[in-house]
């Protein structure tokens, strides 16, 4: 029974890095590739709850992530213009907000899934 849970582990974990790698290439061919996996989540996540605030807290407890991880995931995308933090003086946490190259991106997803419907 131990050698079979040891091959699940590996079967699943095999399977997880051949599906990241068919993602990447098609992301790549699609000429999206300058987002990474993870920024793309993130935005993902954001124009899904665009309607409320999002918060840093929220991105961590959403992907199950430590703090200084999304600290540093946050301040590149900040740095490459996908997203831009607002300070507000009623809370002491910054809030994000997407910004035209976030909305272009997601203008032009919305345009490719359409063509593909079609």
């Amino acid at each position: 029974m131990r050698k079979r849970e040891e091959r699940i582990g590996f079967e699943i974990r095999r399977l997880d890095h051949m599906l990241a790698r068919n993602l990447q290439a098609r992301v790549k061919a699609a000429g999206i590739d300058e987002v990474t996996l993870m920024h793309g989540w993130i935005i993902r996540y954001l124009y899904m709850n665009r309607e409320r605030d999002v918060f840093q807290r929220d991105i961590e407890q959403y992907f199950s992530i430590g703090r200084s991880t999304v600290t540093n995931i946050i301040q590149l995308m900040e740095k490459k213009g996908f997203i831009q933090f607002i300070l507000s003086y009623c809370c002491p946490l910054p809030k994000e907000v997407r910004t035209g190259t976030q909305k272009q991106a997601e203008a032009k997803n919305i345009e490719e899934k359409k063509e593909k419907s079609l």
